[in-house]
């Protein structure tokens, strides 16, 4: 019986269960790896392979499947990176979540209340582009890379959605 090796890796840019299955199918796929675990919520892999299979290896086949990836190492500056990373990943989507509403807000009361104007419809499109482009960009990002490695996933099926909703606000009053 072959020993193994376990190695941690740190992916980037998964978003759903379809993402997962992708990473983990991707490192399966490569020659000496015997197992793969692989948790969104935690954004890491575990992988249990041959020792003669570098990290290297393991991180290329997440690249290719369209992720980040880098090797853990255990200890304490892993982790405060890992904590710095999340933390600045947060205050990202905090901000993102504050422009949303900005551009909410407006665009309810217009939808909402008896206001009407000549310049209303060019108004809601404007806010509706706005979400679209600034809110949708990672969705629309994530799209086209879950597209071009080999299938949609959920950034596929939100930008969809958006651009669809998007469309629809141009259709003639």
């Amino acid at each position: 019986m072959t020993p193994t090796k376990t190695t941690e890796i740190a992916i980037d840019g998964m978003t759903c269960a379809s993402c997962v299955a992708r990473v983990r199918s991707s490192l399966e796929a490569v020659d000496g790896v015997s197992a793969a675990r692989v948790n969104l919520a935690t954004e890491r892999a575990q992988v249990d392979h041959d020792p003669r299979v570098g990290a290297a290896a393991l991180v290329g086949a997440v690249k290719r499947a369209g992720y980040d990836a880098s090797q853990l190492d255990p200890g304490l500056e892993a982790e405060e990176d890992d904590a710095r990373r999340r933390d600045a990943e947060i205050a990202r989507k905090r901000r993102l979540l504050i422009v949303g509403v900005a551009l909410f807000l407006p665009a309810l009361a217009l939808g909402m209340m008896p206001i009407f104007f000549g310049a209303e419809p060019w108004f809601m499109l404007a806010l509706a582009a706005a979400a679209w482009a600034t809110i949708g960009t990672e969705f629309h990002r994530g799209a086209i890379s879950e597209i071009s490695h080999g299938g949609p996933g959920m950034d596929s099926l939100v930008s969809l959605g958006s651009t669809a909703a998007l469309a629809t606000t141009l259709k003639p009053h």
